[in-house]
């Protein structure tokens, strides 16, 4: 077969693949992103990136479902040896989630909403060479959120209430992207499975905004699989950029400027 041949096959195949990953999966956080190659001059790889992630998905508390929405920005310090990279990010994410507060509390707002706490994340992922301009790569990654807190005051008849609700949950995801090696533009797409573990911590304070109840509960994801495409293009020097979108209950979006060293 002609390298040109090849060359076509994989493109339309990458490109297949983001079309039904995007139309038929069932969202993600955070940045996936695609494999970066180690130049044959180079054992390692070390590269450093800025980026910015629109989250937006569901979570299910006992049998009611809330939307969550997030904007997190983030710095990624990665390595690469061979056809094996692990990265690392640490970042500031707000949390948005709609009607959380007990809508019989009169006067007070209904979505918790806080500003932006750290998170990290830590990830890995591999390629496997199918021929020069496709490869299939899995990945894994992990991310923590800690205690994200909002409260809103309001009136339950004559007395005043104040409900205050502390959230902290992770989460993993894991997959596979089919990488189109363009040579020097890359694009990938591929679907992902996830998990997300989380606490709400939920307090009523009345009569001078003391406690007068306290509770917890867990909550999870609505969803399991996701589908992802995105593309990096180089822009000048060992600068590169990366857009990536991404589906599961809800759209996300997000991109990344990375230096290799």
């Amino acid at each position: 077969m002609k390298k040109e041949d090849v060359m076509k096959k994989s493109i339309c195949f990458v490109f297949a693949c983001a079309v039904i990953m995007l139309s038929f999966a069932t969202a993600s956080a955070e940045y996936l992103g695609s494999m970066e190659p180690v130049p044959l001059s180079k054992v390692w790889n070390v590269s450093m990136g800025i980026g910015y992630q629109y989250y937006s998905d569901k979570i299910e508390v006992g049998s009611t479902s809330f939307n969550l929405k997030q904007n997190q920005i983030f710095l990624q310090l990665s390595a690469t040896k061979g056809n094996l990279e692990g990265y690392l990010r640490v970042g500031g994410a707000d949390l948005r989630i709609d009607d959380a507060f007990n809508p019989n509390v009169s006067g007070g707002k209904r979505d918790f909403d806080d500003t932006f706490n750290a998170f990290l994340t830590a990830g890995g992922r591999g390629s496997i060479p199918v021929n020069p301009y496709l490869s299939i790569n899995p990945f894994v990654q992990a991310t923590f959120y800690p205690d994200f807190k909002d409260h809103t005051d309001g009136t339950v008849g004559s007395i005043p209430v104040r409900q205050e609700l502390e959230v902290s949950f992770y989460k993993v995801e894991a997959g596979f992207f089919f990488q189109g090696n363009l040579k020097p533009v890359t694009i990938y797409a591929g679907p992902f499975v996830y998990w997300i573990q989380g606490d709400v911590e939920a307090t009523t304070s009345s009569a001078g905004f003391q406690p007068s109840f306290s509770g917890g509960s867990e909550f999870e994801e609505e969803g399991n699989i996701g589908g992802a495409a995105g593309i990096r293009i180089p822009i000048g020097g060992n600068f590169s950029v990366g857009i990536e979108a991404q589906y599961r209950q809800r759209f996300s979006a997000g991109g990344m400027i990375n230096y290799s060293f």
